[in-house]
């Protein structure tokens, strides 16, 4: 079955903003003959250069019978290749929060695919459309330490009741937009220091520009440690594998290597952090298992969605 999304993006109402400003900094520098205006320009103009580059145009997707089509990209997004999906580093399942429109990541075996400026509706929609149509079981290649296990289940369940998932490669949504709008910032602090040492007249311009370079430098930085999936430094990271089957759930993740039954389980949740937690925007997302004790956690770093594997254990451990 073949399904058509209309894609729509947010309003380009900033880049009319600061396009404006541009306007007015440039027509006070005329009337006034004050060449300051004319360096004060740059940066509004840099701003609403990012935001009209960055942003794209509405769009059609289509959903076909094994893979996403996307005017925009040339290669289709096969859904048995897709191993993570977010909405601005978001889940509906995960974040109990509102989830906002804005920027819906899609990674597969090959690269991260980036569907920005999204309203909220079209996140949404389209976010659901693709947990709907990936295969729940992921990888057959799991740990040495549950291949016995896996193949024990294979023996004694069909093969479409056992789901199996592999850590998938280690990488980095991408957030090209907002490391260019940090290298625009860059470039106009170094054009102003530059600019600040033509003329006595503009030092207070090396000033200005030697501050915006070095904050926007602390802010990328800061950025990308806010933006590590920290889960991915477990040990042995590449061994994480995940088998869930009517028997239970065989985990190895790092230091955790265990089975667990359903019957054991007093409760089964998809989130942040455990529950009672501090939360912060840098805590994975997880899968937490409540059991006499203890609780264990299975992080967001397989070959499936997080949404997808938690489907799949609360459909067997809701019928135990």
């Amino acid at each position: 079955m073949t399904d058509t999304c209309r894609l729509d993006r947010s309003s380009p109402f900033w880049a009319a903003f600061f396009w404006l400003v541009v306007a007015g900094l440039v027509t006070a520098g005329i009337v006034l003959k004050e060449s300051h205006f004319f360096v004060a320009a740059i940066l509004p103009a840099a701003l609403g250069l990012w935001i009209f580059i960055t942003s794209p145009r509405a769009e059609n997707v289509t959903f076909g019978p094994e893979a996403l089509l996307d005017e925009c990209q040339e290669n289709p997004i096969r859904y048995d290749e897709i191993m993570a999906i977010s909405i601005s580093g978001k889940t509906p399942e995960a974040d109990a929060h509102v989830i906002p429109g804005g920027n819906l990541v899609v990674i597969d075996h090959n690269r991260c695919h980036y569907f920005s400026g999204l309203k909220q509706a079209a996140a949404k929609q389209m976010y659901q459309s693709l947990i709907d149509r990936i295969p729940e079981s992921g990888s057959r290649e799991v740990a040495p330490a549950l291949q016995q296990r896996l193949q024990n289940d294979l023996n004694l369940f069909d093969d479409d009741l056992i789901f199996s998932f592999r850590a998938r490669p280690k990488r980095l949504s991408p957030r090209k937009r907002f490391h260019f709008l940090f290298f625009i910032l860059v470039i106009v602090g170094i054009v102003w220091a530059g600019i600040g040492g033509l003329q006595v007249k503009f030092d207070a311009w090396t000033f200005v520009g030697g501050f915006l370079t070095g904050f926007t430098v602390i802010g990328w930085l800061l950025y990308a440690a806010a933006t590590v999936n920290h889960a991915t430094k477990i040990p042995d990271y590449a061994l994480a594998s995940l088998i869930v089957s009517p028997r239970g759930i065989a985990l190895h993740q790092g230091r955790v290597v265990g089975e667990m039954k359903w019957e054991e389980m007093k409760a089964i949740l998809c989130g942040k952090g455990q529950p009672g937690s501090l939360v912060t925007a840098a805590t994975p997302r997880s899968i937490c298992i409540r059991v006499d004790g203890a609780q264990v956690q299975i992080f967001d770093i397989y070959d499936r969605p997080l949404a997808t594997i938690f489907r799949c254990m609360k459909r067997y451990w809701e019928s135990r």
